[in-house]
């Protein structure tokens, strides 16, 4: 790009009602134009070659830099709200947009930032479109590694079948590729219920069931879908209950794929109280870490620093929350050292007071 034609760009961007700066790769300021000078009360001459730290105080910076990180492996950014810092010391919540800037080549040479003060409305979109971007980031790392685990998986096996060996590294490898497919449908229907829309968003509708003959009925079902061996135990045959039955099937679904390493499986049902019931998911010789189980019950899945605080089996851990918890009942994740084992317990009433229920199903990218 010749002289003329940056002059010309740069008088453009001089006029945009928003704040413009630029960086290199370590960060200090290329470019600062006049709604910048406006907004955070820096010239031009003030700025330019100075770290754009200068905007932020230390603990604020660290947030910044890690996000800017980012945008150098060439991510983008759009609606990305900060705390900056004006000349005078005064704070300014702003919503960034940033990009990286590349050359002819596809290299990326420096970083810039679209900057307007976060009024409301700028703010509930600036959150969205956050959120969004996080989570779309979040969803392809988690499929693109169960996607290369299977491959690798489905690559051996064709290797030892053309070896014509018989060998017993093709069970294990047989496993291995089975677990991993029932993982990402898995993985992938509780995103879709959690994200996208279908009976479950619209409410409950609840039927008069027997829960044994139900949970009887799923559990034959994950060990004919899944592989899995579940042993189910129950208190009585003529209990009735009243349940949405599409949106509680999802429910044991999802707490089951929290267990997603196990081979085995139990499934207690319990009468609990003269108007509730129980029903326990146990799996045994795991006892789950407190990290673990942290990250699976988590409501967020990333802090505002970037850093993943939910597993992503937490999807069908929170459907089953959700479910439950539209029910009027109670989800926990519990576990044991003694023996060593880890349990989710689902404990509902008998009966609901309202025929149509709400659920609100989504997770969280972070506090607001």
């Amino acid at each position: 790009m010749g002289q003329k034609q940056l002059s010309k760009l740069s008088l453009m961007l001089d006029q945009l009602p928003a704040a413009v700066d630029a960086k290199d790769l370590s960060f200090r300021m290329i470019y600062w134009n006049n709604e910048a000078e406006k907004i955070y009360g820096y010239t031009k001459e003030e700025v330019l070659g100075r770290p754009v730290s200068i905007l932020y105080e230390p603990e604020e910076f660290e947030e910044y830099k890690y996000i800017l990180n980012r945008v150098k492996g060439g991510e983008k950014f759009i609606g990305y709200r900060s705390m900056r810092r004006t000349k005078s010391g005064a704070p300014v919540e702003v919503a960034l947009n940033l990009s990286p800037i590349e050359n002819e080549d596809g290299e990326v040479t420096g970083l810039t930032a679209v900057s307007l003060p976060a009024c409301e409305e700028i703010s509930q979109v600036s959150t969205a479109l956050h959120r969004q971007n996080e989570l779309i980031s979040l969803l392809k790392h988690d499929i693109e590694t169960r996607i290369i685990a299977l491959k690798r998986a489905l690559d051996l096996l064709e290797a030892k079948q053309l070896s014509d060996q018989d060998d017993e590294v093709m069970p294990q490898l047989l496993a291995v590729s089975r677990r991993t497919t029932v993982e990402l449908i898995d993985f992938i229907e509780n995103v879709l219920l959690l994200y996208g829309e279908g009976e479950i968003h619209e409410g409950l509708s609840f039927y008069s069931v027997k829960p044994a003959s139900f949970v009887s009925s799923i559990a034959t079902k994950l060990m004919l879908e899944k592989n899995l061996n579940v042993t189910f135990s129950q208190c009585r045959q003529d209990m009735f209950v009243e349940i949405d039955p599409t949106a509680f099937e999802r429910a044991i679904a999802g707490a089951v794929s929290v267990f997603s390493h196990c081979d085995a499986l139990e499934m207690e049902l319990t009468e609990s109280s003269e108007d509730s019931f129980q029903l326990k998911i146990i799996c045994p010789g795991k006892c789950l870490s407190e990290a673990e189980r942290s990250g699976l019950m988590s409501e967020q899945l990333r802090a505002a620093n970037g850093m993943e605080l939910a597993s992503t089996n937490g999807f069908g851990a929170l459907v089953a929350r959700r479910v439950v918890e539209a029910h009027g009942g109670a989800f926990a994740l519990k576990t044991s050292k003694e023996p060593p084992m880890s349990f989710i317990i689902m404990e509902l009433p008998k009966y609901q007071n309202k025929r149509h229920k709400g659920i609100r199903v989504q997770r969280l990218i972070e506090n607001t």
